[in-house]
């Protein structure tokens, strides 16, 4: 779970486990390559349809992440477009740079905000984070 999204990034429920995560397999397996990317709200259109329950974008994202990192879809990238199973290395390759780029400002952002902890309320020297 991530600190102060805990809800958000909860473990998968059983529920989820056995009916959601099922059905988004078998949904995202079904667009390969960018031009027929699927967007999270559709997603969710589509999931609502095959289970009964309409999930939220943090629990897409969620399950989606939980497919990436098992390799449930291999090659399972997404753009502003949306989710895709890549068709090809470039899609694989931008997917991948963009991730990284989103990485490093995340890190910047944290990096920032700890020195800014650090310059506003000096006392908090001993919670130095990295």
């Amino acid at each position: 779970m991530i600190n102060t999204f805990e809800k958000e990034t909860k473990p998968l429920t059983d529920w989820e486990r056995m009916h959601l995560l099922p059905a988004m397999v078998k949904e995202l397996s079904q667009h390969v390559s960018r031009r027929s990317a699927i967007k999270s709200d559709y997603i969710a259109e589509r999931m609502l349809l095959a289970t009964g329950q309409k999930p939220n974008g943090a629990r897409i994202r969620k399950i989606v992440n939980h497919i990436r990192i098992t390799g449930m879809i291999p090659c399972l990238v997404a753009t502003s477009e949306g989710y895709y199973v890549a068709a090809n290395a470039e899609e694989i390759a931008d997917c991948v740079i963009s991730l990284q780029q989103r990485a490093k400002q995340i890190d910047q952002v944290a990096q920032a905000l700890h020195n800014q902890m650090l310059t506003r309320f000096p006392m908090s020297g001993q919670m130095r984070l990295f």
